[in-house]
């Protein structure tokens, strides 16, 4: 009884977190110095929806469907945090979309992501692809694959695929099942990825987006597409809630890794530790005691502990608020970790970026790779970082 009654508060604390947010579109925003605008194209399996502020719903649709939204991003805000939108839209302040265009097929889709490619040529035609996870409206998918794009500086043409979530705490079951559900979609958004002239692809999923992601990459191989694996340049799991044990056994088939495979993991993720009781204790692949085992298939781990208070209290979006993680991957790149990978013995690595409580969030783990290719040097930033441990 003990352990319901802690569920159910946890579950009424995320509840009280969230609140409707809108994707209302103001076209005539002016430009302005304090404001960027960034394009996000959408694949996603959701059902148009039919009127209100969300564009499409939280309905599963049989067909893939398509959309090119630019999004105001205010730059008075720090790294990492995501103003939304409220009833009054400030965009001084929040996040706020400018356009939104429906495309039509997933012919129409490539043809942009061509002509995003062609207009952006420091992208070198990569792809930033994000999946999100549980208790996210499509508003809120939109603008957090916004905002990575932005604070963390890739240069990439950032896509935003959404799997049909209910948006609301308690609707889990619901979102679980439509995790299931959003395999496909995601499977034929890298397909048609593939069709574009995209040349790499570094895809980021979240929670339980890591299992849609995870889901998609075994059908790929399962498929035998190797012409879609090979484009990936890295695979981030970000606090991935997908069984421990499932996932030690099923990444069997997808080995020898093609790609470098990341997981962040949070000892304090309260999310997850609701998720771990909701399945009878069974640990989830985020939860920090799995680290061993995943270094053991050559995967790097990033440890990036606390909770921001207002804006990650859960201690489960430290992949979009750690102020370590930013600084990090805007200076450094995957060919660093590979190259540091070839010291032939794990490493442990501890940013100098301190939270707000004066202490360390974030530590690598980086695995043993004696067979990895020659890379590029490490770049400047991470050879402090790892001269400083």
């Amino acid at each position: 009884m003990q352990n319901i009654n802690a569920i159910l508060c946890l579950f009424l604390m995320l509840s009280a977190c969230s609140r409707v947010v809108s994707l209302v579109p103001m076209p005539d925003l002016a430009p302005a110095r304090d404001r960027v605008v960034q394009h996000v194209l959408i694949t996603t399996s959701r059902v148009p929806a039919e009127g209100g502020p969300f564009v499409f719903s939280d309905a599963r649709s049989p067909q893939l469907n398509f959309a090119d939204i630019d999004v105001s991003i205010p730059e008075n805000r720090e790294a990492g945090t995501l103003p939304l939108p409220r009833r009054r839209v400030d965009a001084s302040r929040d996040f706020t979309a400018t356009s939104i265009e429906p495309l039509d097929t997933g012919q129409d889709f490539i043809d942009r992501v061509n002509e995003r490619i062609a207009a952006d040529p420091e992208a070198q035609g990569r792809i930033l692809i994000f999946i999100h996870g549980y208790n996210i409206s499509f508003p809120r998918a939109v603008y957090r694959t916004a905002q990575l794009r932005h604070d963390f500086d890739f240069e990439a043409i950032a896509v935003g695929y959404s799997w049909p979530s209910a948006g609301r705490t308690l609707q889990y079951v619901y979102d679980r099942d439509s995790a299931s559900f959003g395999r496909s979609g995601l499977v034929e958004t890298l397909d048609l990825l593939a069709q574009s002239n995209a040349r790499e692809i570094r895809l980021v999923a979240h929670s339980m987006g890591s299992q849609v992601a995870f889901d998609a990459l075994l059908e790929l191989a399962a498929r035998r597409r190797k012409d879609v694996l090979e484009m990936f340049e890295a695979v981030v799991f970000a606090s991935p809630d997908i069984d421990v044990d499932v996932f030690m056994q099923d990444i069997q088939i997808l080995e020898p890794l093609r790609f470098p495979m990341v997981v962040l993991t949070n000892p304090q993720d309260r999310a997850l530790n609701l998720s771990r009781a909701l399945r009878g204790g069974h640990a989830r692949v985020g939860q920090v005691e799995s680290v061993d085992a995943l270094l053991e298939k050559g995967i790097i781990v990033f440890e990036v502990a606390g909770r921001r208070r207002g804006i990650d209290p859960f201690g489960h979006l430290g992949f979009a608020t750690s102020p370590a993680l930013i600084e990090l991957i805007s200076n450094t790149s995957t060919d660093d970790l590979l190259a540091l990978s070839q010291q032939g013995k794990k490493t442990e690595l501890r940013s100098n970026v301190k939270n707000a409580q004066g202490q360390t969030d974030l530590v690598l783990y980086l695995p043993r790779a004696e067979d990895v290719p020659d890379r590029p040097p490490i770049s400047p930033f991470f050879q402090e970082l790892s001269d400083g441990d």
